[in-house]
């Protein structure tokens, strides 16, 4: 018999099934992840479970913030099959809490989309944003280190080159002290470039990803270092499935003409290839084009990767008059500037 449940609290035993099926999956995200999830974010989190017989077939993190639920890469089930059972259960759940509005952004490929969104529409209707879909650069680790290189782009390759000339070296940063003064090279990069953080306290949340990483096994921070080892930036690599996703990262304003981000990636790719994993993604690509994203596009069109894209984004409105005022919120912060928010709808990424 198929049953579901919805929980603001898990039991350790929970955690434990979770994080089992979590480890089970080969395609998946890290925002899917418990611990991962407690420390990265900054809304209420609804745990949703789907079982048979009492054995855990599906489940997925949602989270919360006043009368807005959003799913970041899931649901995630054994079988895509009952995916849309499990978007039904979600959404009913929500109506009945008079939420205004759920948004999915789907875990799958979208060259999986047709036949699972097909399926989705027969219980529960939706709209599709397919300008806001996820996409990334991956880059696939079943060939040499060297093979790997070649293949960059000659700017890279000269980068990385000029990177060894200099004196500059990585390695896995270990110790909180180095954590806490890569987490204030990324606020003054934030600030730098006038981006607000999905942080609010980068220190914190760093230390945290950086004891959750050391203590589950899954990533690694890298530093990059100047021959008098002072740190210049680094990145913070999570292991998902067969995946190494870069998740956070940042080079010190203060020394931007170095080529401090090329080093520290083409080594970030050795060690999850060393690792075993099978692809590198490069943590997300921006379609739009926007004209802050234009450079970072272009520094990671360098890796030479495959674009990827995910399924469309869903938008389920679950009830007419709380997703009206979810649209005048949203209005409001468009006209009230592009980095003010009353509330937060983005990724958190």
């Amino acid at each position: 018999m198929i049953n579901s449940n919805f929980s603001y609290k898990l039991s350790q035993e929970d955690k434990i099934a979770v994080n089992n099926f979590f480890d089970s999956q080969n395609h998946i995200s890290i925002d899917q992840h418990v611990e991962w999830a407690e420390i990265t974010v900054f809304k209420k989190i609804c745990y949703f479970s789907l079982f048979d017989d009492n054995k855990l077939i599906g489940y997925c993190i949602i989270h919360e913030k006043m009368k807005y639920a959003y799913i970041s890469f899931g649901p995630i089930a054994k079988d895509t099959a009952t995916i849309p059972l499990m978007i039904e259960s979600i959404f009913n759940y929500y109506k009945k809490l008079k939420f205004g509005q759920i948004v999915i952004q789907p875990g799958w490929m979208s060259s999986n989309s047709s036949l699972i969104l097909n399926e989705i529409s027969k219980k529960t209707p939706f709209k599709i944003d397919n300008k806001n879909n996820w996409c990334s650069i991956n880059l696939k680790l079943n060939q040499s280190n060297e093979e790997i290189l070649s293949k960059f782009s000659s700017n890279h390759k000269r980068s990385i080159k000029k990177a060894s000339k200099l004196g500059l070296s990585t390695k896995l940063i270990t110790s909180t002290e180095d954590v806490e003064s890569l987490s204030a090279i990324y606020k003054l990069m934030c600030d730098n470039r006038k981006i607000i953080s999905p942080l609010p306290n980068p220190k914190k949340s760093f230390v945290n990803i950086h004891n959750f990483l050391k203590y589950s096994n899954k990533g690694f921070v890298l530093g990059v270092y100047n021959e008098n080892n002072l740190l210049l930036g680094g990145i913070i690599i999570v292991y998902q499935g067969n995946t190494a996703f870069y998740y956070f990262g940042a080079a010190s304003p203060e020394f931007k003409k170095l080529p401090i981000l090329h080093t520290a990636f083409f080594e970030a790719i050795k060690i999850s290839k060393k690792n075993g994993l099978l692809i590198f993604d490069f943590g997300g690509y921006s379609k739009k084009g926007e004209k802050q994203m234009i450079g970072i596009n272009r520094f990671k069109d360098g890796f030479k990767g495959d674009l990827i894209e995910y399924s469309e984004m869903l938008i389920f409105k679950t009830n007419y008059i709380n997703n009206w005022l979810i649209f005048i919120l949203r209005s409001v912060n468009t006209l009230w500037g592009k980095r003010k928010y009353i509330m937060n709808f983005k990724v958190l990424k």
